[in-house]
């Protein structure tokens, strides 16, 4: 269904450096598998391209080449689930009428990760290969599958306060930091940390 892969395109489409709509059903944007030109910020070798009513993924710098549900797979595995239960919903509309309508069914809605405040931050599978917060995590030898779950916040005391009002004073010096996440089993979320990214740092 390529009305729904553009949906999730434009979902995912913050995550996506310089990410921009050539035409209706072609997009381009910095590649997040190899970082793109490190000498160049401003060019885009990445691109989602329409054949035969769907997306794919294609790098013309390291010829990474996917279609949009592996790529979604990869990137980010909490909204591929989601993906994958609205376009269940769609291909079959008899089982999505049972889960609405049968009172005494077991069916719940997931909660995912990102509806808590962790919303506004970028997770670290999304980061481009040479983003600083992406080698860190890879330096720490953390397996890609966790990414998805450790978050980037370039003002980790601006975001607390969003959370915790008047937790820090914002005339003191703001930093980016590694967000680490404590949920419950509902995916509701109870605390978290925050790591520096300055190994000199005196918290």
């Amino acid at each position: 269904m390529l009305w729904l892969e553009k949906k999730y395109i434009n979902l995912i489409s913050n995550r996506l450096p310089l990410f921009h709509w050539k035409t209706p059903n072609l997009a381009n944007f910095r590649c997040i598998f190899c970082g793109d030109s490190k000498r160049k910020k401003s060019l885009c070798r990445g691109y989602f391209i329409e054949k035969k009513d769907k997306f794919f993924y294609y790098c013309h710098n390291c010829s990474a080449s996917h279609s949009f549900y592996d790529f979604l797979k990869l990137t980010d595995p909490e909204l591929f689930k989601q993906y994958n239960i609205e376009y269940f919903n769609e291909k079959d509309p008899e089982k999505k009428k049972f889960y609405e309508n049968n009172p005494n069914n077991e069916f719940k809605k997931p909660v995912f990760i990102t509806s808590t405040q962790l919303k506004v931050l970028t997770k670290i599978s999304s980061l481009p290969a040479n983003h600083f917060a992406k080698q860190y995590v890879v330096n720490r030898g953390i397996p890609n599958h966790f990414h998805c779950k450790l978050f980037y916040a370039p003002k980790f005391f601006t975001w607390v306060n969003t959370i915790i009002p008047d937790k820090f004073k914002l005339n003191a010096q703001d930093e980016a930091r590694l967000v680490i996440p404590f949920l419950d089993k509902d995916q509701k979320l109870f605390g978290f940390q925050g790591r520096s990214f300055d190994k000199n740092a005196q918290v």
